[in-house]
């Protein structure tokens, strides 16, 4: 028995499981489905990876292979939180969003004790040890930077992200030994530089990939999502709709934007984004909007995310409704209903 879901929040949500390619056409390649997405959530590999593959065709590449390569890295492009983006991508996303997130977290740097002298002494130690012994892990940076002067929890975590959003660092290979972990590159041996396209332009682009990969879309969720304000937000997907990249729709008093062939993507493939689904945990389906609840009702927000911690744990849906919790293995999976 397929769940409640009331028809407008049913049709939005069945369009975003097409947009998402969770049915419908699939990507030959890991590098294909991210760039697609523009980016998805990284917090941890192991569900990054899984989303990755319900995006790709069957027997495409795991994601393990695309790290490997170099076509896709995972770093902090928005929110200050990991995602996987291509490399070709990243640096367009950092122009837009890197001074905005490097103020919101000075406070943090303050209190952390990390000035701009212990910034550049430790982007320097990095660099000198990954020059001269190839890849570095989180704990070889770590003990590069013990004698910073600097120990209070959270020190070599916050360098990490601070290099990484500046351009120095970035998360390449996966570790040889530790699975779930990456290693730390120079930013430019995978990573092109900054764009020399005007920050509109690099908006709109932004926009009009957000408002395909997961439309519909409010100019709230593409606001929420990149972590910039919303009249830039507006203004970038209103250049994608001059630009033909993007349609324009009102659904019951909200506007949206959307692929305009999202309706008739959705008509082709309905069946199967009405069929059983089991997303893992940081699904861009379920952390892609500010209101989720076309997909995730909002009084089963609690069981997926408990305690309101950020730690989403993967999620059952069918007929484009959220309906529990699972765990195990897809093949056998240990559903846990809401109530």
């Amino acid at each position: 028995m397929a769940p409640n879901n009331p028809p407008l929040a049913r049709e939005i949500s069945l369009q975003r499981i097409v947009a998402q390619r969770l049915a419908g056409p699939k990507f030959p390649d890991p590098a294909a489905a991210v760039s697609h997405m523009s980016a998805m959530q990284g917090q941890n590999l192991r569900a990054a990876s899984e989303a990755v593959a319900l995006r790709c065709a069957p027997g495409a590449p795991p994601l393990a292979e695309a790290l490997a390569a170099g076509t896709v890295v995972r770093s902090w492009p928005m929110r200050g939180t990991l995602h996987l983006a291509t490399a070709a991508d990243l640096p367009a996303m950092l122009t837009l969003t890197a001074t905005r997130q490097l103020h919101t977290d000075r406070r943090r740097r303050e209190e952390l004790g990390l000035t701009e002298e212990i910034i550049s002494r430790a982007a320097a130690l990095a660099l000198s040890l990954i020059d001269d012994g190839g890849p570095a892990s989180r704990a070889d940076l770590t003990s590069a930077w013990a004698n910073l002067g600097v120990e209070r929890s959270g020190v070599a975590y916050h360098l990490t992200y601070t290099l990484a959003v500046r351009g120095v660092l970035v998360q390449g290979p996966p570790h040889p030994e530790r699975a779930g972990e990456q290693l730390f590159v120079r930013y430019e041996s995978l990573v092109g530089p900054a764009p020399e396209a005007a920050p509109e332009e690099l908006m709109a682009a932004w926009a009009a990939r957000f408002g395909r990969s997961h439309g519909p879309v409010t100019e709230k969720d593409l606001s929420r999502w990149t972590g910039l304000p919303i009249t830039t937000c507006r203004a970038g997907l209103r250049a994608a709709v001059a630009a033909g990249e993007l349609e324009e729709v009102d659904l019951d008093g909200t506007t949206y934007w959307r692929d305009p062939e999202l309706p008739d993507l959705l008509d082709a493939h309905r069946e199967e984004a009405e069929d059983e689904l089991l997303l893992p945990a940081f699904d861009e389906l379920i952390l892609g909007y500010a209101d989720r609840s076309a997909t995730l009702r909002t009084e089963h927000e609690l069981a997926v995310v408990p305690g309101k911690n950020g730690v989403f744990r993967p999620v059952a849906v069918r007929d484009g409704r959220a309906y529990g919790t699972w765990a195990g293995t897809a093949q056998e999976p240990e559903i846990a209903p809401f109530a």
